[in-house]
Order: C-alpha cells, then structure tokens, then sequence
C-alpha cells in the first residue's frame, strides 16, 4: 500500500495507549479525522485519553469497542491478531486493514536494517544502531532507531532522506501481516515464544521467516537448528554469524560468515581467507 492521503479520511486505530501517541498525531497533521478505539475506559486510560482528546482523536472505549469498524483505514496494533472477527469483517465491508510498520516498510525514504529474534533483538538492534550512527555521524547522515523497540517510525518519515539509514526491531506480531522486507534481515535466533498468541509454533516460525521476502542479505544464527535450515533456503544471499569456525560447505554463492577465532572476531566469503575485524577482549 502506497502512503495514503489522509486527508478528511476516517481512520481508527486499535489501542489508545502511549505507543500510538506518535501515530495518532501524525494522522492528524495529515488532516484524517481520527479515532482510537480501547477495552480499557477513558477513565482508567486516564492521562492518555487527555493526550488524545488534546490532539482531536476521538475515543471508543470499553467492552464493545471493536463494534462497527467501519472506518476507511484501521490501523492494527501488533498486540491485535489479523484474524479477528472484527477486523475481518471490516476488511469484507472496505476498510483497509494495515499497522504503523507495515506502511513504513512499505513507503521507506532510506535503507532498512530489520532485527527479530526469540531472545537478543533489542540488544542487537540498539548495538547496531550505536556502531551506525558513530559512523554516520562523521558523514552528517541520521540513523533513526525504532519498531518494537518501543519508538514508531512512521510519524519521522517525513524527517528520512535517501542517505539515512533505519533501524527496527520487529517482532512475530509486527512482522505476520507485513508484505515488504527490510533490505537487510537480521534473525537472532528462534525458540518456543509467544505460543500464547500464536496458533502453534509453525505459526510463529512462518510470522519470524516473513522477514526474509525479498531481503537483500540475511543475517542469521548458526548455532540455532532453526535460523540455520532458513538460511539454506533464503533466496538472498546470507551471512551467518557463531561462536565457532563454519565450514565451507555450508555457505552458497555470495554467503559469507562471522565467527570468533583465537580471540578474534572474524569474517570470510565463500571459499575466501578470514578478514579479522575485531578482537573480542
């Protein structure tokens, strides 16, 4: 979906918390007319349903909050699954059922690193973060940080040029309805997790893989059963990382890996001698 004109368009978006604070007042600045929708009641949302009503956004509130979603474009909250009746029935009456990070994925002014994982991926995204910008900083290029780590990108999307670089954590919730890949994929690992939420465990593998579709290059876990079968069917090329020396023959055309060695952090192509990076001390 291409960035919508909001303009006196009707939107709703599920969940009147503080993360969609950033959301709600972007929509507004491009003049939709703008409602939340919460289980919670405006009292026990309290300083939040202030903030709202401050911005314009009206709020639906209590038991029957997801009734008649009728509105033009319903914005899921990651915490909602895709396949609730109400929002399925939205869909079948028009309404264009899409999430904050779906639409900045899709409509992207600069490059896009993706960090998901069962344990690790919000160490790993804020590493990452930390090392671009310490490098970009001396270009006079931005590195914005955000998705599940608790910052919403799309409301900066007019701050972006061409030469930045984005930085998201995404989670299985984030990444199960998404149709556009970050350009570079990174999975940390892939354990049992949220099978609360998730119909089963194939369900969450599936939602995990989504963000490989048409990656540039996976970045991926040797050491855990599961990243390492993805990265032998990725259809990009893949850079797996491990405690321990990878063999060869584990990497394709255009792979590569990073490993320690002998006190070294260090990294070769397919077929190619080591390059050290940096030394793990």
């Amino acid at each position: 979906m291409a960035l919508p004109d909001f303009q006196n368009k009707a939107v709703t978006l599920l969940g009147a918390g503080v993360s969609n604070m950033p959301l709600a007042g972007y929509l507004v600045s491009k003049g939709a007319r703008v409602s939340a929708r919460d289980k919670k009641s405006e009292a026990d949302l309290g300083e939040d349903a202030q903030k709202l009503r401050e911005l314009g956004v009206s709020l639906i509130c209590g038991e029957s909050y997801l009734e008649n979603i009728c509105e033009e474009y319903v914005f899921r909250s990651p915490g909602f699954r895709p396949d609730l009746p109400a929002l399925l029935e939205a869909k079948e009456t028009g309404s264009a059922i899409t999430s904050e990070m779906e639409l900045f994925l899709e409509n992207r002014p600069c490059p896009v690193i993706g960090i998901t994982g069962s344990d690790g991926k919000t160490t790993t995204t804020t590493l990452i973060s930390e090392i671009l910008t310490k490098a970009f900083d001396a270009l006079g290029h931005k590195v914005f940080l955000g998705g599940n780590i608790g910052k919403p990108m799309l409301y900066r999307i007019d701050e972006m040029a061409e030469s930045d670089i984005s930085v998201v954590e995404l989670s299985s919730f984030q990444l199960m309805t998404a149709d556009s890949a970050p350009d570079v994929a990174v999975i940390t690992n892939i354990t049992p997790n949220h099978l609360n939420w998730h119909t089963d465990m194939g369900e969450y593998i599936a939602a995990k893989a989504k963000i490989l579709v048409g990656c540039g290059r996976a970045v991926l876990n040797y050491e855990n059963e599961i990243t390492r079968d993805l990265a032998r069917t990725a259809a990009c090329p893949v850079t797996l990382f491990s405690h321990n020396c990878i063999p060869d023959e584990e990497l394709r055309e255009g792979d590569s890996a990073v490993y320690e060695k002998g006190g070294m952090i260090v990294f070769r192509g397919r077929g190619e001698e080591e390059f050290p990076i940096l030394r793990v001390s």
